[in-house]
């Protein structure tokens, strides 16, 4: 299961394959599903999306959230003034978001230089099946 930075998930099975899953923010947020053990990653969406309503900034909740769920990172920097740009490197791939240009890349290291593998353009906010996709890429 995704893990969002300031929020507590409890977890109950309430039959067999059903299940009941609370999360809670430090600050009093509450998100509550019910599903299959397949869906547990919904309860982080709900949470993103709360985190990212709170934040009024979708672009570095998402860096906030890809780093937290990612190990042994080599590189990253988040920059405000380009934009909330940012990346996050993990030995022969990155995943770059270009907010002038609403970009999410993710990108392997040839040889000679970075070279986009998968790109999604961000029109209207972030998909956070993006968001997994990019934590994914760098497990």
């Amino acid at each position: 299961m995704i893990e969002i930075p300031e929020w507590e998930v409890t977890i109950t099975e309430v039959s067999a394959g059903h299940w009941q899953l609370i999360g809670k923010r430090s600050s009093g947020n509450i998100v509550e599903v019910s599903v299959s053990r397949e869906d547990f990653n919904r309860i982080a969406q709900d949470a993103f999306e709360i985190e990212s309503q709170i934040s009024q900034n979708a672009n570095k909740t998402a860096y906030i959230v890809i780093k937290a769920n990612v190990k042994n990172i080599s590189a990253s920097q988040y920059h405000e003034q380009a934009f909330g740009s940012w990346f996050i490197e993990k030995q022969d791939c990155r995943v770059v978001f270009d907010g002038k240009e609403g970009l999410l890349l993710l990108q392997v290291n040839t040889s000679k230089s970075w070279q986009d593998e998968i790109t999604y353009r961000w029109k209207n906010g972030l998909n956070f099946s993006e968001i997994l996709d990019a934590i994914d890429y760098l497990k």
